[in-house]
């Protein structure tokens, strides 16, 4: 073999082994795309490790607290009675964990429903996972449903009995027998967009509406003994009463002493400040507005509450007798006891006064009346009262040594106007200021304007008798307090708005609904169809345009108001018959060729 042929044996060897190397890299490269894909195929589907409801049964109002831990979830969705509540993307860890609150059993419930389920939904590449729960009412009646309520069409095919018959004229002679003369459906007024139910009153206000929005009837029966009238849908708001939110109008959330929240989620946060209440002596989870309501003093914990209240004792301190805690009694240099009787028979013990360094025999509370320094003995009284000083303790100035000062913990001056001023600085209470309780100092409390007590209970009884409000008594709007309001027969609301509106609706006038003239008020008059009138002259005027008559005109007996029957030249019955005989001797007038 030659040497050029050699070399290009060589030279193929190695393009062979070149290919060889870059198939073996390829297949290389194959099996670690398939083994990722394999791996990738492979992902494991969430897991839901907690799912609960509690409570499972709802009372009216209520809502359920949802807890929940999954891992392994690029999406969570909790989703109740069919609506998605929380929702969650690309949580931050491997575990994803939370509550969330439900809706309320007014927002859930519709129809016949007693119960109904939520799902936790888990998703991630691999897969998903879902856990049920069933959730029921704990009570079978059904709040009120708006959607419930037929439009106006369905209320006339339904409801409205009896119907009016077609129209048909006397054309035959008259007083021919058998011939009867029927009425026809007058032009009832047509309910307007956003004011379409046609209702009668006491069914409008069974459903909760009260906003009338027409002043005729909308429909009314061939009798004249049913009327029904337009209505809009009432507007409702969430109402925090008594630690629970509930849907219902603004004038019944009121009535019930709650307050009312445009949203849910404002009612609710206000609800649920919760804490602990002290009421005569007893303790109790009450939310502050409660609390405060009935009088009672709220605390945010219940060691508090219970310091505060179920500790209180009999202290006498300085001669005179107070109800306090045990710990205040102490640290005031008080002494405890179990009932008032024994504090009052200690703290009036007979002893040695000594006052501007005389020394007499005194009682202890008349001592400390006076400002004096009460002793036991005479001989520690005249030990005290040599060279004095003017000392300020617990509020209170008085004369007396430096040692005795200095032994009850006051501070000590050279002249009384320096201790009084000191003392009425220095001095703590519970203070009233502009409905709100607070601790400060007299001279403090003094300059914002308010009254200092010397317990909370106090602070806060004084403080609910002067809370400002806009009043709405004897039909009038006027600033005013609680206490003043209620003396005045009248109700408390935190705007001028909202009482003004109430004074509006309460207040008296004339009504004419059905043809009869009343004394009544504004909301009440709305109820009955009527209108309101300042007079009772205007009401007459109005309601005898109005009164309903069978009215005979050009031959014909249809149901009319005086008025409209006049308009059309006829003649007002109280009766049909009576409109039938009358129409039955009309001539009609010859026709001219």
């Amino acid at each position: 073999m030659s040497a050029g042929s050699s070399w290009k044996v060589h030279r193929l060897k190695i393009m062979m082994r070149l290919l060889l190397c870059i198939a073996m890299v390829a297949v290389t490269l194959l099996v670690a795309a398939d083994s990722a894909a394999a791996a990738a195929v492979s992902i494991s589907p969430p897991e839901i490790r907690v799912f609960s409801a509690e409570p499972l049964v709802l009372p009216d109002g209520a809502s359920a607290v949802y807890a929940f831990e999954v891992r392994n979830a690029t999406r969570v969705q909790l989703i109740e009675a069919g609506e998605v509540i929380r929702e969650i993307n690309n949580p931050p860890s491997t575990s994803c964990s939370g509550k969330a609150r439900g809706r309320t059993t007014f927002q859930i419930r519709r129809g016949g429903m007693n119960s109904f389920d939520a799902m936790l939904l888990a998703v991630n590449s691999g897969g998903s996972q879902q856990r049920m729960l069933t959730l029921s009412f704990a009570t079978k009646i059904l709040p009120r449903d708006n959607s419930q309520i037929p439009p106006a069409d369905d209320a006339l095919a339904k409801s409205k009995k009896p119907e009016w018959l077609g129209q048909t004229s006397l054309s035959s002679p008259p007083g021919l027998a058998g011939q009867i003369v029927s009425t026809y459906p007058p032009p009832f007024e047509k309910c307007a967009k956003g004011c379409d139910y046609c209702l009668q009153p006491d069914d409008a206000a069974s459903r909760g509406f009260t906003n009338q929005c027409s002043k005729g009837p909308c429909y009314y029966s061939p009798d004249k003994q049913q009327y029904w009238y337009c209505y809009s849908k009432p507007v409702t708001v969430w109402c925090c009463v008594d630690g629970k939110v509930v849907e219902t109008t603004k004038d019944s959330c009121y009535k019930k002493g709650g307050t009312p929240y445009p949203t849910e989620a404002e009612a609710v946060k206000s609800c649920q400040q919760e804490g602990w209440c002290c009421k005569d002596g007893k303790v109790g989870p009450l939310e502050q507005a409660a609390c405060l309501r009935m009088g009672g003093a709220w605390f945010l914990t219940e060691k508090e509450a219970l310091n505060a209240c179920q500790s209180l004792i009999w202290c006498c301190i300085d001669g005179k007798v107070i109800e306090t805690t045990k710990e205040t009694c102490y640290g005031k240099g008080g002494t405890a006891y179990a009932t008032e009787a024994e504090a009052i028979k200690a703290c009036q013990a007979e002893g040695w006064c000594c006052k501007n360094g005389k020394v007499g025999p005194t009682l202890r509370a008349r001592c400390q009346e006076i400002g004096g320094a009460w002793f036991l003995t005479e001989k520690e009284a005249l030990n005290a009262c040599g060279t004095g000083i003017w000392c300020c303790r617990d509020g209170k100035v008085m004369e007396t040594s430096k040692e005795l000062c200095d032994q009850m913990g006051g501070s000590g001056f050279g002249s009384e106007a320096e201790a009084v001023k000191a003392c009425q600085a220095a001095t703590t209470c519970w203070c009233c200021a502009d409905g709100k309780v607070f601790q400060s100092t007299t001279a403090q409390c003094t300059q914002y304007g308010g009254n200092c007590y010397s317990t909370q209970a106090e602070a806060v009884r004084y403080c609910q008798q002067t809370i400002p409000c806009w009043c709405c008594a004897n039909g009038k709007v006027f600033q005013s307090t609680t206490a003043q309001c209620a003396q005045y027969g009248g109700n408390c609301y935190s705007t001028q708005a909202e009482a003004t509106r109430y004074c509006q609706q309460a207040t008296s006038c004339w009504c004419c609904a059905g043809g009869k003239v009343f004394q009544s008020t504004q909301s009440q008059c709305a109820q009955y169809g009527g209108n309101c009138y300042s007079t009772q002259a205007e009401a007459t005027r109005y309601c005898q345009q109005t009164i309903p008559c069978w009215c005979c005109a050009n031959g014909k007996v249809f149901q009319s108001t005086q008025t409209q029957c006049k308009q059309s030249g006829g003649s007002c019955f109280s009766s049909q018959s009576e409109a039938t005989k009358a129409c039955q001797q009309y001539i009609r007038p010859p026709t001219i060729k």
